[in-house]
């Protein structure tokens, strides 16, 4: 039963993968090398947050990046 439910988990994550969604910049320019940055920065004040991925948006969205997924 345990296995049934990391391969139904495993399919969901793998097949999620196919929409590519991605970050692109709030105003319309193409994404530059800043955007590197503000991943990193984001992430690493959202890794240790209850609602890191809600954390990253928002931290994103502050640096002028939106989710588009």
């Amino acid at each position: 039963m345990k296995l049934l439910k990391i391969a139904a988990l495993s399919i969901a994550v793998l097949s999620s993968g196919c929409a590519q969604p991605e970050w692109r910049r709030a105003d319309g320019r193409p994404v530059d090398e800043s955007f590197d940055w503000a991943v990193r920065e984001c992430r690493s004040r959202a890794a240790d947050r209850d609602y890191a991925v809600e954390a990253m948006r928002r931290c994103m969205y502050r640096r002028g990046y939106v989710w588009t997924g």
